[in-house]
């Protein structure tokens, strides 16, 4: 599976993958999230910017579109997790970056402490030990 990042041209960039069940790329605004979820890729992930403000009903309603995976800082994660909560709820994954970031806040920090109100990180430099 390859997640992409700082492309917001889904349609464009999924014409020159060879195979779009193994997509997943995360999206900057709203409307290049409907071209994603039109585009037939594994994932059209809303990041932060799009889902932040997000009410209830909104959050129901990306969820009946279609969008199964958004992407948020790990630093979102503290004041937010009533956002979380009903991403959750919705069967929305959520996964973090900003991994590595602060210090003393790697992957094991957060997996240790943060887990609960997210599904998967994004992992800069893991050792494993």
């Amino acid at each position: 599976i390859l997640v992409t990042d700082k492309v917001n041209a889904p349609r464009e960039f999924s014409e020159l993958f060879i195979d779009k069940n193994r997509l997943m790329m995360e999206l900057f605004d709203k409307s290049a999230v409907n071209e994603g979820l039109s585009a037939k890729i594994l994932s059209a992930m809303p990041s932060q910017s799009v889902v932040e403000n997000l009410s209830t009903s909104e959050i129901k309603k990306i969820a009946a579109d279609g969008v199964r995976n958004v992407a948020i800082s790990r630093r979102f994660v503290k004041r937010n997790k009533s956002i979380l909560k009903e991403l959750r709820n919705n069967n929305i994954k959520v996964f973090a970056y900003h991994i590595n970031y602060d210090e003393g806040i790697d992957e094991d920090y957060v997996t240790k402490y943060e887990m609960d109100a997210i599904f998967g990180i994004y992992a800069d430099d893991w050792t494993f030990d």
